[in-house]
């Protein structure tokens, strides 16, 4: 998202923001929305993740309303502080108030894909990557302190590159944006530039968002343009605005709409799937009723032989008789090894039992058709939808039917493995996992554990694997939050009735297996060492 823009959405949301709670935040790939409850309405902040993003907007609707995964439900709740846009950053913070800590919910929005997290002082406390949570902020842009939003026209002159006329290094100046104000010797109307950025900032300046691949570039209205400046046609514009919040929803609902659809054919994939699968049946099964209405013809050929068995010799190959059926006569191929006896109850068995296949086919038809019919009018339902809520309705329902629900997510997937796993909780923010077998501590610490999760064991001596996570604590845990797990360590090895037991600890990313280990065998490096007594917290004993 063009940090210019995003810098004059933020001045403009941040009054009509300030004060709300934080009510939800759903996500749905590409899609992430925050809703900001006030006294009597709902703002919904809209983030669009990925390409044609990353892009950030305020809506009165939700895009995910009644679909999606709830994330970030630690900071429901909390008031929206101040609203801001760093300079040099395309990154929007809103600041958390009434949080145990200083908090932020800091939406990153450049790249190839949208980040958003909860930031602490000095850690990140939640973020939509798992591995991330308890790692450091990641550090300032380079370029803070420098951008279209604040550069002089001195400053910004000398950022000119001789010959081309082209700024490079300033956040907000697009090629569009410079376009406007280059003469046709090349040369920049800095001044100009920066006047119009002026009025933008002090909203005396209408725009418009021009584009050549797409929208973001905050340029003037084209009625507006300077006849000494020809700048390079925009393949498309949007507006004009003068107001931010209008602009930026305005292309976020175009992006939305077309991710709309994107969302609903990715989840509707696995019917179309089916319902090509069960295409291809119908086509089959039609081919099989053409085959067994050849029973007609072969009762009428065995009761054409058994009417003239006289006439055949015996070995014949092929006899040719009189029609019963029709006129003429009729050319019928024989086994010349089979008594024709045999090869007439041979037919009429063969009739009996495709005129049955028939029957049962025609039955499998009818259902497949009905099945088909079914999908293709609820999977256009879904896609002629109003909402996204209204478009899962029929695919959850037929998702459900044929049994093709979606396989949980990795996440999902660890999170209910954790809950099954023997599982400790030390006190509101923090919680260990103990493995009951070799099997199980390899996989609470190499499949469960994040990175820079604390793990113990009980030093040379056979034990369980005990891992340290938090519910989204910032920073390193406290020391007794350490001898605590340390002394469920000890608990849980062969040296549990020992008065002090010495126990390892070191972060999950200095565990590793080693070339032949069986199961539970693993190597620590960087690890440090506890003097624990073998117990279990009061709260594990009940």
């Amino acid at each position: 998202m063009n940090h210019l823009l995003l810098h004059l959405l933020a001045a403009s949301a941040a009054p009509e923001i300030h004060g709300r709670r934080v009510r939800g935040i759903r996500l749905l790939p590409p899609i992430l929305t925050v809703a900001f409850q006030g006294e009597t309405d709902v703002r919904y902040g809209v983030v669009v993740l990925s390409t044609p993003g990353p892009f950030f907007y305020l809506d009165t609707e939700e895009p995910l309303a009644g679909t999606g995964a709830e994330v970030f439900k630690r900071i429901e709740g909390f008031l929206i502080g101040e609203v801001s846009v760093l300079p040099g950053e395309r990154v929007i913070r809103f600041e958390l108030a009434g949080h145990r800590e200083p908090a932020t919910l800091a939406v990153y929005l450049f790249g190839s894909a949208a980040k958003v997290r909860v930031e602490g002082p000095e850690a990140i406390i939640e973020s939509l990557d798992p591995a991330e949570c308890g790692g450091p902020l990641p550090p300032p842009s380079p370029s803070r302190g420098k951008s279209l939003v604040s550069i002089d026209a001195e400053r910004f002159s000398r950022f000119l590159e001789p010959g081309d006329g082209f700024a490079r290094g300033i956040p907000g100046l697009t090629p569009e944006l410079l376009d406007c104000f280059t003469a046709p010797d090349g040369a920049v109307r800095v001044e100009r530039l920066i006047a119009f950025r002026d009025a933008l900032l002090l909203r005396r300046e209408a725009f418009v968002l021009g584009t050549r691949k797409r929208p973001g570039a905050v340029c003037p209205l084209p009625l507006g343009f300077d006849t000494e400046l020809v700048g390079s046609p925009l393949a498309a514009t949007y507006g004009p605005f003068r107001d931010a919040e209008e602009a930026c929803r305005r292309v976020g609902a175009s992006i939305t709409g077309g991710l709309r659809t994107e969302i609903i054919e990715r989840f509707a994939a696995p019917l179309v799937k089916h319902l090509a699968g069960r295409k291809r049946l119908l086509s089959a099964l039609e081919t099989e009723k053409k085959d067994a209405e050849g029973f007609y013809s072969l009762r009428n050929e065995a009761n054409i032989l058994a009417a003239y068995q006289s006439r055949i010799g015996a070995g014949a190959s092929t006899v040719t008789l009189p029609n019963l059926y029709g006129d003429g006569e009729i050319a019928i191929e024989l086994e010349p090894a089979v008594s024709i006896s045999e090869q007439i109850r041979k037919r009429f068995r063969r009739a009996s039992k495709l005129e049955r296949s028939r029957v049962a086919v025609e039955k499998r038809i009818r259902a497949v058709v009905e099945e088909i019919e079914s999908l293709e009018k609820d999977i256009d339902a879904a896609r002629q939808a109003a909402s996204l809520e209204d478009a899962f309705r029929p695919i959850e329902r037929l998702r459900r039917r044929f049994g093709l629900e979606p396989a949980p997510r990795r996440e999902e997937r660890v999170a209910r493995r954790s809950k099954e796993l023997r599982r400790i909780e030390l006190d509101a923010q923090w919680f260990v996992l103990v493995g009951r077998s070799d099997r199980e501590n390899d996989e609470i610490t190499f499949r469960i554990a994040s990175p820079d999760d604390i793990w113990f064991h009980a030093q040379h001596i056979p034990g369980s694997h005990v891992v340290l996570k938090s519910h989204g604590a910032p920073g390193n845990p406290p020391d007794p939050i350490l001898e605590t797990a340390a002394e469920i360590a000890a608990h849980y090895s062969k040296a549990r009735r020992s008065s002090v037991v010495p126990v390892i600890y070191t972060r999950r990313k200095y565990v590793r297996k080693f070339r032949g280990a069986k199961p539970g065998q693993v190597v620590c490096e960087r690890e440090k060492t506890i003097l624990a007594k073998p117990r279990l917290p009061e709260a594990a004993k009940k």
